[in-house]
């Protein structure tokens, strides 16, 4: 946890909140997600790894996890999760087309949208509805509610959902295409 406040201090902005995402959270966000089919699945700032190790708990064994992380530190901490369902990228979300050329069923992003400058918060939430199979499932948590009305541009059914049980409370967003 040490190394996650340190980091939100050298890079606020690129982190977005000063605690790991842990228990109600990981937990309330997974819950959309139907484990019982083969998927693959993008995941956007894996942090410490606590969303990329219970997805892959919970994942079929032919199931791909692609987990995209800006961050050295974080990268570096989740070189340790070995499986090898899981495909770690050290880049940026806003990349995703130089390492995957196929439709994805569900992406978990946890970058902190309301914290990008408008253009590369767009492109983030373009590509991802781009890369997004029909019916696919598009999750975004965060800690403040001001990219709703860029995600309802892409996901118009998008819905709201608030995580009181966790440091600080959370918000995460449910939207399909």
């Amino acid at each position: 946890m040490f190394d996650f406040i340190v980091e939100y201090i050298k890079k606020p902005t690129q982190i977005g909140t000063f605690l790991p995402c842990f228990g109600g959270l990981v937990d309330s966000v997974i819950s959309n997600i139907d484990f019982s089919n083969d998927l693959t699945i993008l995941e956007f700032g894996p942090g410490n790894g606590n969303f990329t190790k219970k997805i892959l708990r919970k994942a079929t064994q032919k199931s791909c996890l692609y987990s995209f992380e800006i961050n050295e530190k974080f990268y570096e901490n989740c070189q340790n999760i070995e499986d090898e369902r899981l495909v770690l990228v050290n880049d940026s979300a806003e990349n995703i087309s130089k390492y995957i050329d196929k439709k994805v069923d569900v992406i978990i992003s946890g970058v902190p949208l309301s914290a990008l400058d408008k253009k590369l918060r767009m492109k983030i939430i373009e590509n991802s509805y781009n890369f997004l199979r029909k019916d696919g499932k598009f999750i975004q948590y965060q800690y403040f509610s001001s990219a709703y009305s860029d995600l309802k541009l892409f996901f118009p059914s998008i819905q709201k959902y608030r995580v009181y049980f966790h440091l600080p409370p959370a918000i995460y967003y449910f939207g399909q295409k």
